[in-house]
């Protein structure tokens, strides 16, 4: 992480000037709760600090009936108390110190007019450097205290030798030791004052991270990647109370792209474009300005005004973000108030921030890109559906427009057999017939044309279904029996609910293309049995002593295969579109050949079929 200004900032350096007033609307964020809270330490203290001196007060003048010094002493110096919550809150250090220290001369004066000797009010004394340790963070401040307490300890005894009357020993010694309990007593609470501190500023910045992490939620949330854009620099200007404005790079082909910014209300920043390269750390603070550069002579006369009202800036940090594959672009927060605003804890909560906007960045990015795809994706499907329903148009036109010549053809053909084979030559006949056969071929070719064209947008008409009842009204249309194929049919079959005109077809071509497997030689016999599985129904139609080999079962459902494959056309068209129907119904229609067991069409439905019915 580049910065522009360099060097670490101490977390309280408002309090850390003791000779320099605080000004509440520069502090950080970080620094505004720790001013709170030692204006609240301060008003626990003032009203406290007044009751002691009211007492030492009373206590003296009773005590010192007539001698009114001590008790006056205490009194002024409880009114001390008066204009020290209003300097505490411009010098805080100072204030504290010079009161403490007051006081801490009153009570040697009272203790002088008193005749008392000053080794009997350590107990003050000590209370007096508590006290700051509890108002001051910094333990330069505390040892100050405690020496000033110390000094104003020792002064009877240095007035007493600047007189001529030297202490004797036994005095000097209690002095040293008093002198050196007061010195460690304010080194002691120095210490667990800071410890304190530390917590404090432990659980702020817990706070702090919190509502960082919240913010990052919502970033996260967005789905629109500009709006995402845009929230991850409003929320980098709001994760420090010091950085007034912010602003997001992008990369994209090679260039830092402004996607982003905050606190630049006017200034039509969005869509500015950089070299990469050009952001680099800098040896003063980063400004737009900065950035531009050369590149201020393009812009319009309006954005360039509004650049030079802009205040300059005094601090300024550089946050890049890291992606999984390199770098996605980069943050810029600076502050016009701040000569050293972006201390390290607010490099590491920054820092943070770009991690978890790299990672919503990217996001962001991916989701564009799928939805983008998705798009591409919908209106080539949109495409692919208007040619499928002009083919299925085209398709339906034509059979339409075949189906009456070809049905004259047929009707002709059998009208010319009837009325002049017996005048035909053996081979003229033999060409009568093959004419008459694919005449019928090209006829049922028509009629499965027109009706695959319409097989996806007819309305189904569902109604309870008895297989059995189904499959023996198809052989008996079919007129299996004349032409000499037995079909048996399983008893018991379930019924299913499903449109009666398409399952007709389903099981009529079904039949009509066993037929046309059935072997040559010996008796043909079709097998109807329907099997029950976990969640479905398998349909077998069996044709025994028939064996398939695999370059005839290939391409087998086919609606227009290969030229060659197969027996007939007409036998591929036909388990086409009873492969349609039932994909239409969720299921699955496929060939099953075994050695000494022929040749079966499986048809496989889910028992929701036979729910619905039920």
């Amino acid at each position: 992480m580049a910065r522009a200004i360099h060097g670490q900032a101490p977390p309280h350096r408002w309090l850390q000037q003791m000779f320099r007033p605080v000004h509440p609307e520069e502090l950080t964020e970080h620094e505004k709760i720790a001013y709170q809270h030692f204006l609240v330490r301060v008003q626990h203290f003032v009203p406290l600090k007044g009751l002691v001196g009211g007492l030492l007060t009373v206590l003296c003048l009773l005590s010192f009936p007539h001698n009114p010094w001590p008790a006056g002493i205490f009194l002024l110096d409880a009114l001390l108390l008066l204009p020290y919550p209003r300097l505490a809150r411009r010098w805080p250090a100072l204030s504290t110190v010079v009161l403490l220290t007051a006081s801490a001369l009153a009570i040697t004066a009272a203790d002088r007019f008193a005749g008392r000797p000053t080794a009997t009010t350590g107990a003050l004394y000590a209370l007096l450097i508590v006290t700051g340790a509890v108002l001051l963070v910094y333990p330069r401040h505390i040892a100050l205290l405690a020496a000033l307490i110390s000094l104003t300890y020792l002064l009877p005894l240095l007035a007493l030798s600047t007189s001529g009357a030297w202490p004797d020993g036994e005095t000097l010694q209690t002095a040293g030791i008093h002198t050196l309990a007061f010195l460690g007593l304010g080194g002691i609470t120095g210490i667990l004052t800071r410890l304190y501190q530390r917590l404090l500023e432990t659980r702020t910045h817990q706070d702090l991270l919190t509502t960082l992490l919240a913010g990052l939620q919502e970033i996260t949330s967005d789905t629109d990647l500009p709006s995402r854009l845009q929230h991850i620099a409003e929320r980098a200007a709001r994760a420090t109370a010091v950085a007034e404005r912010a602003l997001l790079l992008v990369e994209e082909g090679g260039r830092l792209i402004v996607r982003g910014c905050a606190g630049y209300a006017g200034v039509p920043l969005l869509g500015l474009s950089f070299p990469a390269d050009c952001l680099k750390e800098h040896d003063r603070p980063v400004s737009i300005r900065d950035i531009l550069g050369e590149r201020r002579k393009n812009l319009p006369a309006e954005t360039l005004a509004a650049l030079d009202n802009l205040p300059p800036t005094q601090s300024s940090i550089l946050v890049p973000l890291i992606g999984r594959e390199g770098p996605l672009g980069l943050l810029i927060l600076s502050s016009s108030r701040h000569p050293d605003a972006f201390d390290e804890d607010t490099r590491q909560r920054l820092s943070l921030f770009a991690q978890q906007a790299a990672i919503a960045l990217e996001n962001a990015r991916l989701v564009d890109r799928l939805q983008e795809s998705l798009k591409e994706l919908e209106q080539k499907t949109q495409e692919l559906q208007l040619r499928q329903e002009e083919l299925r148009g085209l398709i339906a036109a034509i059979s339409q427009r075949l189906q009456g010549p070809v049905e004259a053809l047929s009707g002709f053909v059998r009208l010319l057999r009837d009325s002049a084979a017996s005048r035909l030559a053996p081979e003229e006949r033999e060409y009568l017939q093959r004419i008459e056969r694919n005449s019928r071929w090209v006829e049922d070719l028509v009629r499965d044309m027109l009706f695959l064209s319409r097989i996806d947008v007819v309305n189904e008409e569902r109604e309870p279904i008895s297989l059995t009842t189904l499959v023996q009204g198809v052989s008996t249309h079919l007129q299996m029996e004349r032409r000499g194929v037995t079909v048996n049919v399983q008893e018991g079959m379930p019924s299913f609910q499903a449109d009666p005109v398409l399952f007709w077809h389903l099981f009529s071509n079904l039949l009509q293309n066993a037929v046309r497997l059935l072997p040559p030689d010996g008796r043909p016999r079709l097998d109807v049995r329907c099997d029950r599985l976990p969640g479905a129904f398998r349909i077998v139609v069996q044709i025994p002593g028939r064996e398939l080999a695999p370059d005839e079962r290939k391409g087998l459902f086919d609606l227009f295969p290969p030229e060659g494959k197969g027996r007939t056309d007409g036998l591929h068209l036909g388990l086409g579109i009873a492969r349609r129907i039932a994909q239409r119904y969720r299921g699955q229609l496929w060939v099953e050949s075994l050695p000494g067991e022929g040749t079966s069409l499986c048809l496989l439905l889910p028992e929701a079929v036979r729910e619905d019915q039920e």
